[in-house]
């Protein structure tokens, strides 16, 4: 347990084992409207939501089509959660050569391939980042085709627009972003790319050997240096 602003909070388990819902090591959880957590990685096989308490599990659809997202090498991103759209959570999957979207709080969800990739060829991207941007889109960047080959790294940057469904391409890093690698938005709106390691490889995987990329590149979409909005007015409350 631990104090914070909200007084003594304690951790707790809440379960026991369960391995009819054993998920990959990275499972892509994410919180729902309803409180609930959806995960974009296949559990027991499915793709499913978890209830805390009471503790339970429920049964959505079935995994994510294509092999890619079975494993440790895709990303997912919670999509804007809108008023004018009644707050609908959808969930869009990356980095295989077809992304799929799920709206998670349907009555049925079941995953939709998005639009084609305008990347030439849509490569699969092994280990890249997605990152919700400021203005709403998903910028997708950084991987490899062949995690354990730097050689067919994908540099250029994507961009998807979930109100259109289309792609887009943006500019190309300079920096090969592999495995254990990072991409975080900023308060300014830009985008910072961090870390890998090359070919895949653990940071050290003999003496004297340093697989580890330490420079720090920064993406901005063009939105940076446009003029900002400004609040024109706001409840007293939310």
């Amino acid at each position: 347990q631990r104090p914070d602003r909200y007084g003594t909070r304690q951790q707790r388990l809440i379960s026991g084992p369960d391995p009819a819902h054993d998920m990959t090591y990275y499972p892509r959880a994410h919180v729902l409207p309803s409180g609930e957590t959806f995960f974009a990685s296949p559990v027991g096989g499915r793709t499913q939501r978890l209830r805390h308490d009471p503790y339970r599990w429920t049964d959505v659809t079935g995994p994510v089509p294509g092999g890619i997202y079975a494993g440790h090498a895709s990303s997912s991103v919670l999509l804007p959660l809108l008023p004018e759209d009644g707050y609908r959570a959808h969930v869009l999957v990356t980095n295989g050569t077809t992304p799929y979207v799920i709206e998670a709080s349907a009555a049925a969800p079941t995953w939709q391939a998005t639009a084609p990739r305008a990347l030439a060829g849509a490569p699969v991207r092994q280990n890249a980042s997605a990152v919700l941007l400021a203005d709403g889109r998903v910028l997708v960047c950084g991987g490899c085709t062949d995690p354990a080959n730097d050689a067919t790294a994908v540099r250029q940057a994507e961009l998807y627009d979930p109100w259109s469904g289309a792609w887009s391409v943006g500019d190309t890093a300079a920096v090969v972003r592999n495995y254990h690698s990072v991409a975080l938005l900023m308060p300014d709106g830009r985008v910072f790319t961090a870390g890998g390691n090359s070919n895949a490889r653990q940071s050290f995987p003999a003496p004297g050997v340093d697989t580890r990329e330490l420079r720090i590149e920064l993406y901005s979409p063009l939105y940076v240096g446009a003029a900002r909005p400004s609040i024109g007015w706001a409840p007293t409350a939310v």
